[in-house]
């Protein structure tokens, strides 16, 4: 689902949006996430103004360091 204002709005009418996101959580659920909002917890995962790890473009980021975290060590 295109998601072209800052990566996190539409411009679509609501209603619409509710179906499109009903249906791709419908096929993460068919893939077989146990997550209940999985797509919600991704986006939310992402912004920095959440003082735990976070996932960005670059990779994992510490955001109270403003550092990136290393996975192979």
């Amino acid at each position: 689902m295109s998601l072209p204002a800052a990566g996190l709005m539409s411009g679509r009418d609501g209603f619409e949006v509710a179906r499109k996101y009903r249906q791709l959580d419908g096929l993460a659920k068919n893939l077989g996430t146990s997550l209940g909002v999985s797509f919600m917890l991704l986006s939310f995962m992402s912004l920095f103004v959440i003082p735990q790890s976070n996932f960005s473009n670059p990779g994992l980021i510490e955001p109270s360091k403003f550092e990136f975290i290393s996975l192979l060590e």
